[in-house]
């Protein structure tokens, strides 16, 4: 296991949904250690990790974290208060490598500093850019490690406090992308495969079950926390823009242990339309037998007859919050009673609203949980498409 010392590393910023830093984090360290790298120092922000890594082992981690957004390369901060000097540090960067002669998007932002104009820091750039590459065109061996059928990489120009931070999107599209091969059958209000994916980790987390256990989504959509659990071990097959200038990494993708984690699961959706969808996306589950798929109503089918035999269930799903189509109002309670008189899961996530976490109908749905044996072991706040939700936890005691 390597150790970073190495002073000659590049630095790179992961962002990551806010409120998952720390699972993120996690997932990253897991992933480093697949790779046999470790790195005593990550630096964890609002929003993002920063840390230092060798190019080629931050570039391929594109194909191997399913919670960030994006990776970004940082490439040079410095102290900046006025457009000549902005437009010769440009001018002087060696960017050949990166953008072998050709011109990125330049994403500019600028708070509290003496240059707020954004249409003029961008100018700027792209002067400094244009002169750059008439004077240092790269070379053909150059271009030859790239892939001159993709973009170059954008640019993101970031002005805080006067001092400007250069940093290239090495991913291109955001990674909740999984592929750009296999045309993904979305309906409406979705989860954001990344965000499944870090509530699938926190889920996990909390799992104390030493056989694998059936895992079950009662309002399935399009089915993205099952996707999200048959893939959690698979890279991301597509193309990252890093392949611009750099097509072939040196270090090969590491054999990760993809034996899924469940012995089975169960999709239901109220919607055959969601049912049809679901089927596409869950392919691989159904190729491999793991996947009970059909529409069901979770508030008027009769109640699941559990079997002995029967593995213990993990239940994962996000709810439609407010009024459902032909079935009205619903309540945490309602809710609460429906899942655990159906399917008595072991552990048991549900994506609420925040609202639904205060006040008299979360005391009424927690007495009833109570009495039931569950006890909330995690509660954690995000934004779900610009709601205030609150993935919450419960676990059965019994």
């Amino acid at each position: 296991m390597h150790t970073i010392r190495d002073s000659k590393n590049s630095l790179f910023f992961i962002v990551v949904p806010l409120g998952f830093e720390d699972v993120a984090q996690t997932e990253l360290r897991h992933r480093l250690n697949a790779l046999s790298y470790s790195v005593a120092d990550i630096k964890q922000s609002k929003g993002g990790l920063e840390l230092e890594l060798p190019l080629d082992i931050g570039l391929i981690l594109n194909h191997l974290l399913r919670i960030p957004t994006r990776v970004l390369l940082r490439l040079e901060k410095f102290r900046c208060r006025d457009f000549p000097k902005l437009y010769k540090k440009t001018q002087n960067f060696p960017w050949t490598p990166f953008l072998l002669g050709k011109m990125p998007k330049i994403h500019v932002t600028a708070k509290k500093s003496r240059m707020l104009h954004t249409g003029r820091i961008e100018e700027s750039i792209s002067k400094g850019l244009q002169d750059y590459f008439k004077a240092y065109p790269p070379s053909k061996a150059l271009l030859a490690q790239g892939d001159s059928t993709l973009p170059p990489p954008d640019l993101y120009v970031d002005f805080y406090d006067d001092h400007c931070q250069w940093s290239l999107n090495t991913s291109g599209e955001p990674l909740y992308f999984r592929s750009m091969k296999v045309q993904r059958y979305v309906l409406q209000a979705p989860i954001r495969e990344n965000l499944a994916a870090a509530l699938l980790a926190l889920f996990l987390q909390q799992n104390k079950l030493n056989d694998k256990p059936v895992l079950i989504d009662p309002m399935g959509g399009s089915g993205v926390f099952l996707s999200e659990a048959w893939a959690i071990n698979h890279p991301l097959d597509r193309p990252f823009a890093y392949q611009y200038f750099k097509k072939n990494l040196s270090r090969p993708l590491p054999k990760l242990n993809n034996e899924f984690l469940f012995s089975h699961t169960i999709y239901r959706d109220i919607d055959p339309k969601a049912l049809a969808a679901a089927r596409h996306n869950l392919a691989p589950l159904i190729e491999h037998h793991l996947l009970d798929s059909s529409t069901g109503d979770l508030f008027q089918s009769p109640a699941m007859t559990r079997l002995q035999t029967l593995p213990p269930t993990l239940l994962i799903v996000n709810p439609p919050y407010g009024v459902r189509l032909s079935m009205g109002p619903i309540t945490l309670l309602q809710l609460l009673i429906a899942l655990i008189e159906r399917y008595t899961p072991t552990l048991m996530g549900l994506i609420i609203p925040k609202d639904w976490c205060q006040g008299a109908e979360w005391g009424r749905a927690s007495k009833f949980a109570k009495s039931k044996s569950y006890r909330v072991v995690l509660t954690r706040p995000f934004q779900n498409g610009g709601l205030e939700v609150v993935f919450v936890i419960w676990e059965h005691t019994l």
